[in-house]
């Protein structure tokens, strides 16, 4: 039997400032496999350019889902993950922030959540520069390329982004630093999706942050390491989808979300293994959905890559906690499960 393509599982993708979707490079997107894959032009950019922003930042990232929700009903998300890149990081936990009900996953790449004085200077310097402009000065566009967001790298990618932000219409430009620079700082701790950082090693614009994973140089590893980015979004997609039915079903009392994967061909219960044998896993699984309630969730560890996946969640009420380790098998488009249930204080790492 042919595995079940995973397409209620959406990645959407949002680019940086002043580029466009085509920046995702189609490398890219082959490379997240089986998942339906949607690329937006961010409102002010690319198809949307000439886009007024008279509602600010958030205009933007309402402009994404109304994009995202006519190109996709919400009975047919099963697993929302958001990929952005720089500006497209900050619309994407913005829009966590305020929908988290529409946002399972993050993956934030050289993201920026929020404007140092720093930041705010070079921009109001970009703005005026622009000022007045009947169009975008190469030189400004070689200097912000070479210098900031690409030192380094192939001559030929350079030469890339100088033509394209060339193209831009300076008063696009403009429109989006002002709003960017009225926008909400977002606080990723505090977001209730899953969330992974990504960063070039010697970014000049993203700051460092805990638990960062580390891909090239520069402020744009998905095209310097494109398969690298995307076995990212692999193993985010991977732990967001297993905490979201851990939720769904232990927390929620949803009962059939798993189920529905099952039937999707999705999930293999089968499997199934571990210390307490599979007659005691069931009954302790059992257990936890019908007689006990938790107050939170909160995934602990997760690693792996596109063909497995180590994950720890810990259930909390009061003073009960309980702490889940997982092993989770991906082959051929579906996935494999194994994990155990393990009382906190005889938690350990599967071997």
């Amino acid at each position: 039997m042919e595995p079940a393509r995973l397409d209620t599982i959406h990645i959407i993708l949002l680019h940086g400032q002043a580029l466009d979707s085509t920046l995702w490079g189609d490398a890219f997107v082959d490379g997240l496999g089986p998942y339906a894959v949607h690329r937006f032009d961010l409102l002010g950019h690319g198809s949307k350019e000439g886009a007024a922003l008279t509602g600010g930042f958030d205009a933007i990232v309402d402009d994404v889902r109304a994009s995202f929700a006519a190109a996709v009903p919400a009975a047919q998300r099963k697993l929302v993950i958001v990929v952005g890149h720089s500006l497209g990081a900050w619309v994407g936990a913005r829009w966590a922030a305020l929908h988290p009900e529409e946002v399972d996953g993050l993956l934030l790449v050289s993201a920026v959540l929020a404007m140092s004085a720093e930041e705010r200077a070079t921009f109001d310097a970009f703005a005026a520069a622009l000022a007045g402009q009947e169009s975008f000065p190469e030189p400004l566009a070689r200097q912000i390329v070479e210098g900031r967001w690409l030192p380094g790298i192939d001559p030929a990618v350079q030469r890339r982004y100088v033509d394209f932000l060339s193209a831009r219409a300076p008063a696009a430009t403009v429109a989006v630093i002002r709003a960017i620079q009225a926008a909400t700082p977002v606080d990723a701790a505090s977001l209730a999706a899953t969330v992974r950082f990504v960063r070039g090693g010697e970014d000049p614009v993203a700051p460092r942050r805990c638990g960062d994973v580390t891909v090239g140089r520069t402020h744009f590893p998905h095209v310097e390491a494109p398969a690298a980015v995307a076995r990212e979004v692999h193993v985010l997609t991977h732990a967001a989808l297993l905490l979201k039915g851990l939720r769904r079903t232990w927390v929620h009392g949803d009962a059939d979300w798993f189920a529905d994967l099952r039937d999707d061909a999705w999930i293999r219960f089968d499997e199934v293994t571990g210390a307490q044998g599979r007659e005691g896993y069931e009954t302790y699984v059992h257990e936890l959905r019908e007689r006990r309630s938790f107050d939170r969730v909160e995934l602990t560890h997760y690693a792996g890559d596109r063909d497995a996946l180590t994950l720890g969640a810990t259930f909390s009420s009061g003073d009960e906690r309980f702490t889940l380790w997982g092993l989770v098998r991906f082959r051929d488009g579906r996935i494999f499960r194994s994990y155990n249930v393990y009382p906190e204080a005889a938690a350990r790492s599967p071997a």
